[in-house]
């Protein structure tokens, strides 16, 4: 996965847990969980594959990899990319 040139330019409001992002590329206003934020925080270094994703996540949160299914990673994703934040340039 990678970042698009649209998740640059986000605006962001953190509140507690949750944050209100602004995406001006489509002028709407979205809410993220701190889950889906820290995919858009681990991929501004490159890109990383979801594995790689839920490797830094539990790094950065000191967490057990047990605490984060994948499957829930795959899930906060598939939004992100459906939003045109994220690519997955190896999927089809």
């Amino acid at each position: 996965m990678r970042l698009t040139a649209a998740a640059g330019e986000l605006i962001w409001v953190q509140w507690d847990d949750a944050y209100d992002v602004y995406q001006p590329s489509s002028t709407e206003t979205h809410v993220f969980n701190e889950t889906t934020a820290l995919i858009l925080d681990a991929l501004k270094d490159g890109p990383l594959s979801l594995e790689g994703v839920r490797e830094w996540i539990v790094k950065t949160l000191d967490a057990e990899q047990d605490g984060l299914a994948l499957e829930d990673l795959e899930s906060a994703a598939a939004r992100l990319d459906e939003l045109g934040l994220i690519e997955w340039p190896d999927r089809a």
